[in-house]
């Protein structure tokens, strides 16, 4: 699958890449995240649009960050719940996206 233009990932330790942003990457970095006790770790997938996920474990929130809007939160209901998320957001699925149960703060 060929990678949308302008994707980033960055890991709980704050290095960023965009090369190759794969769900596969995600699911990597994904794993890595710690427990309840751990809340501060996040993985934010971003686009030169401003859009982001930050995920940590068990939620997601999606905003974007250039023009102060905010979609809301997910709790997430497993794993695999994430990287449905995650691959949605890689793929360019905005109406996938948008068609989730996000709650505002």
């Amino acid at each position: 699958m060929e990678q949308r233009p302008g994707l980033r990932v960055t890991d709980t330790w704050g290095a960023a890449t965009n090369d190759d942003v794969t769900i596969e990457l995600f699911e990597a970095l994904y794993e890595e995240l710690g427990g309840p006790e751990r809340d501060n770790d996040l993985i934010t997938l971003s686009d030169d649009d401003g859009w982001k996920l930050e995920f940590s474990r068990g939620s997601v929130r999606y905003e974007n960050s250039e023009a102060a809007g905010e979609v809301g939160a997910l709790n997430l209901a497993d794993r695999d719940e994430a990287l449905a998320v995650a691959d949605e957001f890689i793929r360019g699925d905005l109406e996938a996206l948008l068609g989730r149960s996000w709650e505002k703060n």
